[in-house]
């Protein structure tokens, strides 16, 4: 970044514009920035970063203060440019501020402007232009004041810092606090966050419930015998359909006949209703032939009596329009003659009287010229009466003028402020209003105090009652544990007395299956001895001798009572192990939640000792106690899951209440940090002020300024009316003059005005004469325009007489036109009648009707006829239609004949086959879907499995960076590692500097040590250094420090301010710092000194000198020296 221009104006000293050419002063590199203390060197710094982004850190809330006493608006303006000159951009950023109250300012202006071949505004609002600014330098404006300014009284304090102190102010430099609490607290809330993940996933796996792959084998076996079982009942069903479809058209024909009889009879009670509605169809249709010849007759009768009336009306009409015609010719007649005999004489009347309108005007306009003129005549007189009036009032105001001259000139001297007044009064309210902005702050602090108290003490509240929420309910927890802890003793010896009943069980089918082998035997035995005949061998021993043995007789149904006993124990036996394993899996689920709950309680319960119970269950008994058992563990995981939920809600609400408290907290204490830092400086500033100004009040200060802005306000007023008055008095002799001259011309006005009045009069009085003697005293305007009426009048009815007379020719010759047309129709229409009459009569003697009236009664509308037709036609179609099916259904059915009882049971068969395949298909869609529900919660179970043991890496991972990062161990390493980075760039600089003689090192405590290369590389402490040489290091040191903060920025600051006070060195230190500022003139940067020293001015080639603002009120100037 290269500066280009500044420009100022209203900031702090500076009141005109001021600007400065950076490119003029950067031309060699090193420049000076020179004026007396006070003069506003500063508030050249104060106007760049105001630019840039809209603070000025040595003022109260970044722009309190900053806006001259006497002006109203501050104005900064900054051009530079970043990058080389094809890549880079050169860009001005501009800021006005207009005063809001005494020390306040607000934001009346801002821009970001780039600049190229045209102007681009790329923002235009405060915020948008400080974070462009940002954006492109890369550095806010703590990184830009560190990098770009090295400033008074802490040239060398790096230098000199012990290890501890030196490593916070490295942590400060380059914000390496990011690695110590604020990093632990990151980690610690990651952490966190994990372990609640791990939680949940832990809870998903709870809820899910049965998943293991035993539960995925059962419920695909159970889903395979339900398949089985629904494809017999299916089979059970199409062959139960098959008989229902084969009686189901017998059925059918059968109903189908039974209705085509029924229709039959009804059609055949129908039939003589149709024979009499085919009769009236056939007169209905001879009256439609006959009807034309009818309709003639009638309209040929109608037409002949129309015409003869119509005939009558038009003979009426044409006698009474020959009647009116004769009228009207008469008018006529006698009109044009009456205007024949008037137009002559009434078209000289009206010439006479236009010559007498011409006499009239002519006398309007000479009367109206010669009331213009008198009225002239008066306005003149006024004038000069109003001009002798200004000519006194003149004299009399230039005589007040003259001697309200001389008593402004004596008030003036009173008001003049002496300059050394006016400086101790602007020096005092530059303080006062210093203090006054301490007071504010005070004032600010203490009511943030009031609010952060009350808000700590509410986050304090808060913590306390998430704390005892969650003791509260670890305490339920507690009673959960108990609660698992007694089912899971239940299920303990649940267990045992599955396995008691599973070994009675045992051992009742092995003697029942003694005793049904002992029944087998016998039997065996029976059959043989009866079948063994006296001298055969026994076919077991041998024996030929059979004693005669009595044996029990048993039946056929002990055997199979010994079975069925058999057959019920090892039903038992399965249900007593299904139950067992039930019982396994509840104590697996309990144990489980046990591990579960145990992790999310603070305080680990101990395992009471289990007591076997010696209570004994009948086989119901237990099982019914094994099912309320998975009923309450059941339960027990909803309450869990409930525990767990809330568990990790009130943990998380106790963290952020915690966090909450601690950061309340630490910001109410950094307040009463800032509350006494205030206070101090106020003091101070409070003992200051008295020193400073020990005659003068600091109530009463601004006051006195006012009172001589008050002062100096009527002094500019009375040298403005002074300077005014020299003018007014010329004015008021150059008025008096062109006054008197005026007069004279007006006089010889009037005499002109009055001669020319004195012949109109007498012209006027000429033509009234002729006007009277034509019109006789009337007006003749009124007599021409009666003379133009009666002439036009005339003419209206000569001309309105001829319309009525043409208009009543033509009616009379329509009226006879008309009158020859219908004669002519009549004769036509009387000949049609005659035709079509002697039609009728020829028709009508052969035809079924004897009269007209008998002929008009049979007529019936064509829809009428339609719809007996079509009902006949149906008729018919119908009966063969019911013969045709009558035959179909006979030949269909044959002998096969069908009761109602058969059809109803071949309905109910089908009915109870079908519901047994429903049944059967919803059993194997239960069953899949139980199936693949438990097979998809082990898929689930798996993945949530491995996505805990990802999870519990992960916190185990974080767990160890915990313990890593606790304390503040990695910010002093990064603090270190910066501190060599920094050492190892300034002992470069230091060699630069020094011709290679001395290089700068870190000892093993920390500390600087120089290392002297000219005495055989010795290296000594910093504090040996002479004064010349600590100047050199700590300047290595701080070019160093702002190198590495700049590196923060996207672009490199090729400049830099050096704020140092040299009027401490000596003579040849001042040389050797002058030297060393100019051998730092490379790699393109430029080097800012900003000082009152005369040595250091001299030496410098180009200077920015300072002038401070004058008592008279001018402010601070700058000027370019070369």
């Amino acid at each position: 970044m290269r500066p280009i221009e500044l420009t100022i104006s209203g900031l702090h000293s500076f009141r005109e514009k001021q600007v400065i050419n950076f490119e003029t002063l950067r031309e060699v590199g090193v420049f000076g920035i020179f004026g007396s203390t006070g003069s506003g060197k500063s508030s050249i710094l104060d106007a760049m970063t105001l630019a840039l982004y809209g603070k000025v850190e040595r003022a109260a809330n970044n722009t309190q203060g900053i806006l001259n006493h006497a002006e109203n608006t501050v104005t900064v303006s900054f051009t530079f440019e970043i990058g080389k000159s094809e890549s880079g951009g050169r860009y001005r950023i501009e800021r006005t501020y207009k005063r809001s109250g005494d020390i306040s300012v607000r934001t009346s202006l801002c821009r970001f402007v780039e600049i190229g071949e045209e102007e681009i505004v790329l923002a235009d609002k405060e915020r948008e232009v400080t974070a462009n600014v940002q954006q492109l330098l890369g550095l806010t404006i703590d990184d830009f004041t560190r990098a770009v300014v090295l400033p008074q009284g802490k040239f060398a304090e790096f230098l000199s810092l012990k290890g501890a102190d030196r490593r916070k102010m490295l942590e400060r430099l380059f914000h390496l606090e990011i690695y110590g609490e604020r990093l632990n607290k990151r980690l610690k809330t990651k952490l966190e966050s994990e372990r609640s993940k791990l939680n949940e996933i832990t809870a998903s796996q709870l809820e899910l419930g049965d998943a293991t792959a035993e539960d995925v084998k059962r419920a695909k076996e159970e889903a395979n015998k339900a398949a089985q079982n629904f494809a017999v009942k299916k089979t059970e069903m199409e062959n139960a359909e098959k008989i229902y479809q084969a009686q189901s058209e017998i059925w059918k024909l059968q109903i189908e006949k039974q209705q085509t009889e029924e229709k039959k009879k009804a059609l055949e009670q129908e039939e003589q209703e149709i024979d009499k509605l085919k009769s009236e169809l056939h007169k209905a249709q001879e009256a439609d032939r006959l009807k034309p010849y009818l309709t003639d007759l009638n309209e040929a009768e109608k037409a002949v009596s129309d015409c003869e009336k119509d005939l009558d009306e038009i003979r009426k009409e044409l006698l009474h329009t020959r009647e009116e015609f004769e009228t009207a010719r008469k008018d006529y007649e006698i009109t044009k003659q009456n205007l024949d005999e008037m137009m002559p004489k009434l078209i000289q009347k009206t010439e006479t009287f236009k010559s007498a309108i011409e006499l009239e005007k002519q006398w309007k306009e000479k009367s109206s010229e010669m009331d213009k003129l008198k009225k002239s005549l008066l306005s003149i007189k006024e004038e000069l009466k109003t001009e002798e009036k200004i000519l006194a009032s003149a004299l009399g105001e230039l005589k007040k003028a003259i001697d309200l001259q001389e008593a402004l000139e004596v008030e003036l001297d009173s008001c003049t402020v002496t300059s050394d007044e006016r400086q101790s009064i602007q020096d005092a309210l530059y303080d006062k209003r210093a203090i006054d902005v301490l007071n504010e702050k005070e004032k600010e602090i203490g009511e943030e105090l009031k609010t952060s108290k009350k808000q700590f003490e509410a986050k304090q509240k808060a913590y306390q009652r998430s704390s005892g929420m969650l003791k509260q309910h670890q305490k339920q927890g507690l009673e959960l544990f108990q609660s698992i802890e007694t089912l899971y003793n239940q299920a303990s010896e649940c267990k045992r007395a599955c396995e008691s009943f599973e070994k009675k069980l045992v051992k009742e089918k092995e003697k029942a299956e003694q005793n049904l082998d002992d029944l087998r035997k016998e039997e065996l035995a029976r059959e043989l001895h009866a079948s063994l005949q006296v001298g055969d061998p026994c076919p077991v021993c041998g024996s030929i001798n059979h004693q005669k043995k009595s044996f029990e007789t048993h039946s056929s149904s002990d055997t199979e009572v010994v079975k069925g006993k058999i057959e019920k124990i090892t039903t038992a036996i399965e249900e007593i192990k299904t139950k067992h394993y039930e019982i396994d899996l509840a104590r697996t689920k309990s144990t489980q939640q046990i591990e579960t709950l145990s992790e999310h309680l603070n305080e680990q319960p101990s395992l009471s000792e289990f007591k076997q119970q010696s209570s004994e269950y009948s086989l119901a008994e237990l099982i019914s106690e094994i099912n309320n058992l998975n009923q309450d563990i059941i339960e027990q995981e909803n309450r869990l899951r409930h525990f767990v939920r809330n568990n990790n809600q009130y943990e998380q609400e106790l963290l952020k209440s915690k966090s909450e408290w601690e950061q309340s907290n630490e910001f109410h204490q950094e307040l009463v940090r800032k509350m006494k830092e205030i206070t101090t400086k106020k003091e101070y500033a409070l003992e200051r002020w008295k020193e400073k100004y020990p005659q003068k009040n600091l109530s009463e200060i601004e006051q006195e300024q006012k009172n001589i802005n008050e002062r100096d306000k009527k002094a500019t007023e009375l040298k403005s009316r002074l300077q005014a008055s020299i003018p007014y008095i010329q004015k008021r002799q150059k008025t008096i003059e062109h006054t008197k001259e005026l007069l004279g011309n007006l006089k010889l006005k009037k005499e002109r005005v009055e001669s020319e009045v004195h012949y109109l009069e007498k012209d006027v009085n000429q033509i009234k004469a002729q006007i009277a003697h034509i019109t006789n005293g009337q007006p003749a305007s009124q007599l021409l325009s009666k003379a133009e009426q009666r002439l036009i009048e005339l003419k209206q009815a000569e001309k309105a007489a001829s319309e009525r007379f043409k208009i009543k020719n033509e009616q009379k010759q329509v009226l006879e036109n008309k009158e020859n047309v219908k004669q002519e129709r009549l004769k036509q229409i009387s000949k049609h009648k005659e035709t079509t009459q002697k039609r009728w009569d020829e028709q009508v003697t052969t035809s079924i009707f004897e009269s007209k009236e008998e002929l008009e009664s049979a007529f019936v509308g064509s829809n009428q006829q339609e719809e007996w037709e079509a009902r006949i036609e149906s008729f018919f179609e119908a009966f063969h239609a019911v013969t045709h099916d009558l035959t179909r259904l006979n030949n269909q059915l044959k002998d096969n004949q069908l009761t109602e009882q058969e059809w109803k049971k071949s309905e109910d068969d089908l009915k109870q086959s079908k519901q047994l395949y429903n049944e059967a298909m919803e059993t194997k869609s239960q069953t899949e879907y139980h199936y693949k529900n438990v097979e998809q919660r082990h898929k689930r179970f798996m993945e949530l499995e491995t996505i805990r043991k990802k999870a519990q890496k992960t916190v185990e991972q974080l767990s160890k960076l915990e313990t890593v990062f606790r304390g503040n161990a990695f910010v002093e390493f990064m603090a270190e590692e910066q501190l060599m980075q920094v050492t190892r760039d300034a002992s470069a600089r230091l060699g630069n500097l020094t011709r290679q003689r001395y290089a700068i090192e870190v000892n093993s405590d920390g500390g600087f040590v120089i290392r002297d290369n000219a005495n055989g590389g010795v290296k000594r402490p910093v504090s040996t250094l002479s004064g010349g040489e600590t100047f050199l290091t700590s300047l290595a040191l701080a070019l160093s420090l702002s190198a590495n903060i700049q590196l923060r920025g996207k672009y490199p600051l090729e400049f830099f301010f050096l704020d140092e006070g040299f009027g401490t060195l000596d003579q040849e230190l001042l040389d050797t710092v002058i030297t060393s500022l100019e051998k730092l003139n490379m790699d393109n940067l430029s080097i800012g000194v900003i000082s009152h020293v005369p040595e250091l001015k001299a030496r410098l080639a180009r200077k920015l000198i300072v002038q401070p603002a004058e008592p008279s009120g001018r402010g601070s100037r700058i000027s370019l020296s070369t």
